[in-house]
């Protein structure tokens, strides 16, 4: 996106999308913040951005089927949420899953047959590393659980809540944020990559898949590369995960996970190459 500088007096000016002033719902007068950054100018503004309101009627709807919607919703910046439902059941399984996975929001009104959930509470942008540091740390959690041999599906499945929870939250931020179209994909897609190898994890656990201490080791070290090559932007580190590839097309789970981890490393390889990476934690 260009503008133009347009001369006044001693300065210039330039004129702001109108995409971006809908979206923040600012008009003539309002101010706006203009902050410095490594050479970039930062535009933001306290004003409160445009409600972005929902209404989904679930009484034919599985639990899974109402939890993805859910989830998608918070992920796109849904601040209300209208739910209808004949059963009284289904709306009590909305609340418990707003309390599980949807951060800030809160029922703010209830009645037989609607839910209102409102979000009170907006996770700050500064928090997305911390939140990104959490899905890796349970992940590695989970990877630890697998490698003992305990494949505790009990300790597996809270951890896979919790990395729900903060994968909600990390995309969130990352639509919402204004980095550049190229560092969303690439964040969100480690993100996507982060959630889908846990999810093949807690599947080998509940399902008591039989796995090889070679392959169980291969994974785990191919994930602390990959984790260490996204936290100190390592380049070497990212292509020697790139030698440690193996197929494994005897197990489909194991060659799920690598195959992801591949992609995992592309990603995370692409977004070093950003050149408005975000400031990492050591």
């Amino acid at each position: 996106m260009k503008r133009k500088l347009i001369s006044q007096k001693d300065s210039f000016t330039i004129t702001l999308p109108k995409n971006w002033i809908r979206s923040k719902n600012i008009s003539a007068g309002d101010e706006i913040t203009l902050n410095e950054s490594k050479g970039l100018l930062i535009l933001s503004t306290s004003q409160k951005e445009s409600k972005k309101e929902f209404h989904i009627e679930v009484s034919d709807y599985s639990e899974t089927h109402i939890r993805n919607i859910l989830n998608q919703l918070y992920i796109l910046n849904a601040t209300r949420i209208t739910i209808t439902s004949k059963s009284k059941a289904k709306l009590l399984i909305c609340k418990k899953l707003c309390s599980l996975f949807l951060v800030g929001f809160e029922v703010t009104k209830e009645d037989k047959n609607k839910l209102i959930l409102e979000l009170l509470a907006t996770p700050s942008e500064d928090s997305l590393d911390k939140f990104l540091l959490k899905i890796f740390n349970f992940l590695e959690y989970n990877l630890m659980i697998l490698k003992e041999g305990k494949k505790n599906l009990s300790e597996i499945k809270r951890s896979t809540k919790k990395i729900t929870q903060f994968k909600n939250i990390s995309k969130r931020i990352i639509l919402s944020n204004l980095m550049n179209d190229s560092k969303k994909i690439f964040l969100s897609e480690i993100v996507s990559y982060l959630t889908e190898i846990n999810h093949l994890i807690f599947h080998i656990a509940e399902r008591n898949v039989k796995i090889t201490k070679k392959e169980i080791e291969l994974i785990g070290t191919t994930f602390n590369l990959i984790k260490k090559g996204f936290y100190k932007e390592n380049e070497e580190v990212l292509n020697e995960v790139q030698q440690n590839v193996i197929k494994f097309e005897n197990n489909p789970f194991v060659f799920a996970i690598i195959r992801n981890l591949y992609n995992l490393s592309n990603s995370v390889a692409a977004l070093n190459q950003n050149p408005e990476k975000s400031e990492k934690i050591t």
